[in-house]
Protein backbone atom coordinates (compact mmCIF):
# COMPACT_ATOMS: atom_id res chain seq x y z
CA UNK A 1 0.00 0.00 0.00
CA UNK A 2 1.66 3.44 -0.76
CA UNK A 3 0.64 6.78 0.15
CA UNK A 4 -1.45 7.33 -2.58
CA UNK A 5 -3.68 4.45 -2.09
CA UNK A 6 -4.08 6.09 1.42
CA UNK A 7 -5.49 9.67 0.38
CA UNK A 8 -8.60 8.74 -0.26
CA UNK A 9 -9.20 7.59 3.13
CA UNK A 10 -7.09 10.57 4.52
CA UNK A 11 -9.30 13.01 2.68
CA UNK A 12 -11.95 11.40 3.76
CA UNK A 13 -11.07 11.27 7.98
CA UNK A 14 -10.25 14.91 7.34
CA UNK A 15 -13.74 15.89 6.37
CA UNK A 16 -15.11 13.90 8.37
CA UNK A 17 -13.54 15.93 11.37
CA UNK A 18 -14.29 18.94 9.89
CA UNK A 19 -18.18 18.08 9.71
CA UNK A 20 -18.01 16.71 13.24
CA UNK A 21 -15.79 20.08 14.50
CA UNK A 22 -18.54 21.84 12.48
CA UNK A 23 -21.36 20.43 14.04
CA UNK A 24 -20.01 20.96 17.51
CA UNK A 25 -19.25 24.44 16.68
CA UNK A 26 -23.10 25.31 15.46
CA UNK A 27 -24.51 23.04 18.43
CA UNK A 28 -22.53 25.27 21.04
CA UNK A 29 -23.54 28.43 19.37
CA UNK A 30 -26.81 26.84 19.51
CA UNK A 31 -26.59 26.22 23.55
CA UNK A 32 -25.07 29.88 23.49
CA UNK A 33 -28.08 31.33 22.47
CA UNK A 34 -30.61 29.00 23.83
CA UNK A 35 -28.98 30.32 27.34
CA UNK A 36 -28.54 33.51 26.31
CA UNK A 37 -32.65 33.57 25.30
CA UNK A 38 -33.27 31.57 28.82
CA UNK A 39 -31.45 34.57 30.63
CA UNK A 40 -33.49 37.01 29.41
CA UNK A 41 -36.50 35.34 30.22
CA UNK A 42 -35.81 34.48 33.43
CA UNK A 43 -35.18 38.00 33.85
CA UNK A 44 -38.50 39.37 32.43
CA UNK A 45 -39.95 36.92 34.64
CA UNK A 46 -38.88 38.50 37.86
CA UNK A 47 -39.57 42.10 36.88
CA UNK A 48 -42.88 40.89 36.40
CA UNK A 49 -43.28 38.64 39.32
CA UNK A 50 -41.68 41.92 41.22
CA UNK A 51 -44.88 44.20 39.31
CA UNK A 52 -47.20 41.45 40.07
CA UNK A 53 -45.89 41.38 44.01
CA UNK A 54 -46.13 45.11 44.17
CA UNK A 55 -49.74 45.31 42.65
CA UNK A 56 -51.45 42.60 44.86
CA UNK A 57 -49.67 44.42 48.18
CA UNK A 58 -51.75 47.43 46.89
CA UNK A 59 -55.17 45.30 46.27
CA UNK A 60 -54.62 44.00 50.01
CA UNK A 61 -54.30 47.23 51.31
CA UNK A 62 -57.08 48.84 49.75
CA UNK A 63 -59.21 46.10 50.60
CA UNK A 64 -58.27 46.90 54.30
CA UNK A 65 -59.43 50.65 53.71
CA UNK A 66 -62.22 49.69 52.14
CA UNK A 67 -63.35 47.11 55.16
CA UNK A 68 -62.28 50.57 57.80
CA UNK A 69 -64.21 52.48 56.03
CA UNK A 70 -67.41 50.04 55.80
CA UNK A 71 -66.53 49.56 59.32
CA UNK A 72 -66.84 53.28 60.29
CA UNK A 73 -69.79 53.82 57.66
CA UNK A 74 -72.22 51.16 59.46
CA UNK A 75 -71.15 53.11 63.17
CA UNK A 76 -72.23 56.06 61.26
CA UNK A 77 -75.12 54.67 60.18
CA UNK A 78 -76.12 53.20 63.28
CA UNK A 79 -75.72 56.53 65.06
CA UNK A 80 -78.16 58.61 62.07
CA UNK A 81 -80.63 55.99 62.80
CA UNK A 82 -80.71 56.02 66.88
CA UNK A 83 -80.95 60.01 66.36
CA UNK A 84 -83.79 59.76 63.85
CA UNK A 85 -85.32 56.98 66.11
CA UNK A 86 -85.16 59.73 69.17
CA UNK A 87 -86.46 62.18 66.89
CA UNK A 88 -89.60 60.22 66.03
CA UNK A 89 -88.38 59.07 62.62
CA UNK A 90 -87.95 55.93 61.10
CA UNK A 91 -86.25 54.63 58.19
CA UNK A 92 -86.88 51.64 55.92
CA UNK A 93 -84.70 50.63 53.05
CA UNK A 94 -86.50 49.56 49.50
CA UNK A 95 -84.06 48.76 46.78
CA UNK A 96 -83.51 52.94 45.76
CA UNK A 97 -85.35 54.42 47.70
CA UNK A 98 -85.51 55.53 51.19
CA UNK A 99 -88.40 55.93 53.51
CA UNK A 100 -88.49 58.35 56.05
CA UNK A 101 -92.11 58.00 58.31
CA UNK A 102 -92.64 60.83 61.20
CA UNK A 103 -94.69 59.18 63.76
CA UNK A 104 -94.66 61.58 66.46
CA UNK A 105 -97.06 63.63 64.16
CA UNK A 106 -100.92 63.15 65.14
CA UNK A 107 -100.75 61.16 61.58
CA UNK A 108 -98.04 59.60 59.90
CA UNK A 109 -96.03 61.56 57.36
CA UNK A 110 -94.13 59.75 55.19
CA UNK A 111 -91.21 61.25 52.77
CA UNK A 112 -89.79 58.85 49.82
CA UNK A 113 -86.44 59.68 49.11
CA UNK A 114 -84.90 58.59 45.44
CA UNK A 115 -81.49 57.42 45.82
CA UNK A 116 -78.37 57.44 43.11
CA UNK A 117 -75.50 55.65 43.20
CA UNK A 118 -72.26 58.34 42.44
CA UNK A 119 -71.12 56.26 39.20
CA UNK A 120 -75.13 56.86 37.68
CA UNK A 121 -74.60 60.44 38.13
CA UNK A 122 -71.33 60.68 36.73
CA UNK A 123 -72.59 59.22 33.34
CA UNK A 124 -75.72 61.48 33.47
CA UNK A 125 -73.29 64.62 33.61
CA UNK A 126 -71.33 63.18 30.56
Amino acid sequence: MSLLDLAPFAIAFFALCISAGGLLAIRQGYTERVEEIMGKVNTAQKSLNEVQEKQIEACQQEVRDLKQEAQRLKREITAMRYAFKKQGYTIEINGEFVTLIHEQQSKQKRTMISIRDEDDEEREDV
